[in-house]
């Protein structure tokens, strides 16, 4: 069956992702992230080879508020999706960079770079302060990703 969308997907709806070694999103109580009605929720899964049969069992999961929404949860990417390695290069840098439109407190945060990525450092840069490193990753592994 394939299923037409009225518009072209965007990442800008992104839930979560659930990758090798990572955790599920669990939310306090009071908190949710809200799914605007007429939603489509597309799940994408990527797959490698292993050299045999394998069977695949995807489970999805949510779970609506049980008390007062008090907090919404809003999930942002930074990511620069149209960069090109340069034919022999060791190591090529990538930068991205999100301005958000309002304070934001961060509960959670992970890097994902498939197989092609190294090291990764999240900076916050405050309009009037210093900027603060949130996250470094300085050996990432796509096999064992945390958020």
């Amino acid at each position: 069956m394939r299923v037409k969308f009225r518009q072209q997907f965007s990442q800008d709806g992104f839930i979560t992702g659930q990758v090798p070694g990572g955790d599920a999103m669990v939310l306090d109580p009071g908190t949710a992230l809200r799914i605007p009605a007429g939603s489509a929720l597309a799940l994408q899964a990527h797959y490698v080879t292993t050299g045999q049969a394998e069977e695949d069992r995807l489970q999805l999961g949510l779970r609506f508020p049980r008390v007062p929404v008090q907090k919404e949860l809003r999930v942002q990417i930074v990511a620069d999706f149209r960069f090109a390695i340069p034919p022999g290069a060791n190591a090529h840098p990538v930068k991205a960079a999100r301005k958000f439109d309002v304070d934001a407190l961060g509960i959670g945060m992970f890097v994902h770079m498939h197989l092609r990525g190294r090291d990764m450092t999240v900076r916050a840069l405050p309009p009037a302060g210093t900027a603060e490193t949130l996250l470094q990753v300085p050996a990432y592994n796509f096999d064992w990703q945390q958020s």
